[in-house]
């Protein structure tokens, strides 16, 4: 199988899940096996090697040198825009306080789950989407508890779940 929103699966880190596309549908009888690798490393690494050999019919001299190191500008397990880390400096130690929008642009994609921005009395809200005309988002919704957000699930697919917004 190929990795790729327009090959066989994709693969959600935040959420955990690997996504099928609809171009391989997978049935009842058949055994799906995962395999994957876990990683603490919160930085990107720096290798670097260099080395050197002189050699003469009565010697030889080797010389290598090897360097690793984290580089602490670069995380790997996220990368926030500079309006979400205005919020989270904005705040402090207050948890409830540290949460900003994860709508992110995206052109159409037939297999993927996206959302345009409508108004509902009053309130910019997003609304599930197929259509390749409309200004399209990717959004990440969070688990908040039961009948503690206002988006639901209004259907599951192959692909995701699909949210709707519900007045409060």
């Amino acid at each position: 199988m190929q990795r790729g929103a327009t090959e066989d699966y994709i693969i959600d880190y935040n959420a955990g899940e690997i996504i099928f596309n609809a171009t391989y549908p997978i049935t009842s009888e058949m055994r799906i096996t995962v395999d994957y690798q876990y990683s603490e490393r919160n930085y990107s690494r720096f290798i670097g090697y260099a080395g050197s050999r002189f050699k003469t019919k009565k010697w030889k001299l080797g010389v290598s040198v090897y360097n690793e190191n984290d580089l602490k500008n670069q995380p790997l397990q996220q990368s926030l825009s500079s309006d979400q880390a205005a919020i989270l400096s904005n705040a402090g130690d207050d948890l409830s306080l540290m949460t900003a929008p994860s709508a992110t642009l995206e052109s159409y994609n037939a297999n993927r789950i996206l959302y345009k921005k409508v108004i509902d009395n009053g309130v910019e809200v997003f609304e599930f989407s197929n259509n390749a005309e409309d200004e399209l988002y990717r959004v990440n919704f969070t688990a908040v508890g039961f009948q503690q957000g206002n988006y639901r699930i209004r259907s599951s697919n192959a692909i995701s779940n699909i949210y709707e917004y519900i007045r409060p």
